[in-house]
């Protein structure tokens, strides 16, 4: 189940952000017609984003088990420019409160933290503290990249890189939510869907069949992300109350052990 979450958490953070060429002349909103239009434009948006918190529900659907899970709390993203032009420095975090399973509502506090080199765990009513080096040292990776992240939230990624490994389509925004409430149809009723499938010499590595983004027609920021895994397992993200480019508490983004109480592990690069 941690690993699924681990799998799901770093796509989470997936597709607009970064270019180092400002494009003359974006489209507007309702000019969109092809994915390509809307992951150009999303690329473009991105790069005004320094900071994004918001409200996030995960929901994970295990076919096999019949089983379904939500969490709910919050997500906090930050990138900074770096002096020689590279790449933007990006982090995220997400600390989960509450738990709902069966019916059932339950305390159950977690936190992920991602620098781009060590994803790190936190359960601090077990006290349980858990560091995973996912790049060896003085390398990092893209924790917002598609397909290398744990939780699919919806920033980030450049258009080149997404379309190197996915195709993308543009479809209507009720598509692939059929069988959902009416609260979520409404909830995306304002929308731009892309869905992406893995293109063939991506397929073997890529954990998820099919990522679905979910993007404000006018503002462009995220608002839902499903994908669907290798199992048929689902995953949704759904982000509320969205707050751009203020303040946050750097304290979410702590990687240090806590104190001396807690079963700390720590797992070294190991290889991709």
């Amino acid at each position: 189940m941690r690993a699924r979450m681990r799998a799901a958490l770093l796509v989470m953070v997936g597709v607009g952000v970064v270019s180092p060429a400002a494009r003359s002349e974006p489209p507007t909103p309702d000019q969109f017609h092809s994915a390509e239009g809307l992951l150009g434009a999303l690329e473009d948006a991105g790069r005004e984003i320094s900071t994004l918190q918001a409200g996030v529900r995960y929901i994970r659907r295990m076919v096999l088990q019949g089983d379904e899970q939500t969490r709910e709390g919050r997500l906090f993203f930050e990138q900074s420019p770096r002096e020689d032009g590279a790449r933007p420095a990006r982090r995220f975090a997400v600390e989960f409160e509450t738990l709902y399973v069966g019916g059932r509502r339950e305390r159950d506090r977690q936190a992920w933290v991602f620098d781009g080199r060590w994803l790190i765990e936190r359960r601090p009513d077990q006290k349980q503290y858990v560091a995973r080096e996912l790049a060896p040292t003085g390398e990092e990776i893209d924790p917002l990249r598609l397909g290398e992240g744990p939780m699919p939230i919806p920033i980030g990624q450049r258009e080149a890189d997404v379309l190197a490994r996915f195709d993308a389509a543009l479809v209507n925004p009720h598509n692939g939510l059929e069988s959902e409430s009416g609260s979520v149809q409404e909830f995306v009723a304002d929308t731009w869907q892309l869905r992406l499938t893995p293109r063939e010499a991506f397929a073997e590595e890529s954990e998820f069949a099919e990522v679905r983004l979910w993007y404000d027609r006018e503002s462009l920021l995220p608002r839902l992300a499903k994908t669907i895994d290798r199992d048929g397992d689902e995953a949704f993200v759904m982000l509320v109350a969205l707050r751009v480019n203020q303040p946050i508490d750097t304290g979410v983004f702590v990687t240090k052990p806590p104190g001396k109480d807690w079963d700390v592990q720590i797992e070294e690069y190991r290889g991709r």
